[in-house]
Parts: C-alpha cells; structure tokens; sequence
C-alpha cells in the first residue's frame, strides 16, 4: 500500500509540474505578479516604522521585475526540490537505497527537467532555456540532498 502511495503521490506531483508548464507566459505572469505586489505590500506595511531593519529594507530596493524573476524561479526550482523528494520515496519503497537513490533520483530529475522546457515549447509565450534546467536540477540537488540528510541522521539514532 505504501508503494503504490508513494507512486501516486509523485505522479500527482508531475502533474501539478505539467499543469503550471502548461500555462501561458501571461497566465503565469499574473500569479507572480500577485505574489510580488503582495511582497510590495508587506513591505510598505514594515517600512513605516523607522528600525534598522526596515531602512535595510529600504536600502535594498529590487525592482519589480527583479523580484518577479526571483519569484519564478524560486517557484520552479522548489517543485523539483519536492519532485526529488518524492522520487527518493518512490525508491527507498521499492528497497533502492545508498548512492543509487541519490543517482537515480537526480537523474529522473534532471530528465523531467529537461522535457518540462521541451513542453514549454509549445506554450503560447513561453521558452526553453537551459537555465530554467539549471534552476530544477539544483532545486532537485537540494531536495535529494534533504533526503539524505534525514536518512543519515535515522540511521544515527537507530544506533543509540
């Protein structure tokens, strides 16, 4: 039972990753773009008390659009971050484990990194880049790099 959750739950997953590829460079812009207001008006709500911290906040004004791209790729790279993490579960479900987890795991990352800017394509406004690529993968580092952290640490504990 457990297996075919996992497989599930990272299918699903794939397809939530599938779905916001799927959308137009308009439709995508305007959900960063409410979350990038939405910074804008925290950030005035912090700024009107004088500290240290908001003339920081201040001082270190990006633009909009630098916060938008910030934003986006953020976005991406923490849905592979989440995708390794459950492809790691995938596998340690079916006894894979050590260093083939991990190599497969970045792998099958690096693959669906790869056909999500393939998809893109052939999405009214959208492009591929082999930075967006760059973007998952590391977001996929970061998420098998997790996994293996916590792995380490059980297996630390169980010895106690």
């Amino acid at each position: 039972m457990r297996r075919k959750l996992a497989v599930i739950v990272c299918l699903l997953w794939m397809a939530f990753i599938f779905y916001q590829s799927s959308q137009t460079s308009q439709q995508s812009n305007e959900l960063s773009h409410e979350i990038v207001n939405y910074i804008g008006s925290q950030q005035k709500e912090e700024t009107k008390v004088e500290t240290p911290e908001s003339m920081v906040i201040q001082e270190s004004k990006w633009s909009f659009e630098q916060v938008n791209v910030f934003i986006r790729k953020s976005a991406h790279a923490f849905e592979f971050f989440i995708l390794a993490i459950l492809l790691a579960w995938v596998l340690i479900e079916y006894h894979i484990s050590g260093w083939k987890v991990t190599v497969m795991t970045l792998l099958a990352v690096l693959l669906y990194a790869m056909s999500d800017e393939f998809h893109q394509l052939f999405v009214e406004g959208r492009s591929a880049r082999i930075f967006d690529v760059t973007v998952d993968f590391v977001g996929g580092v970061i998420g098998i790099s997790f996994v293996q952290l916590i792995l380490k640490i059980r297996q630390i504990k169980s010895r106690r």
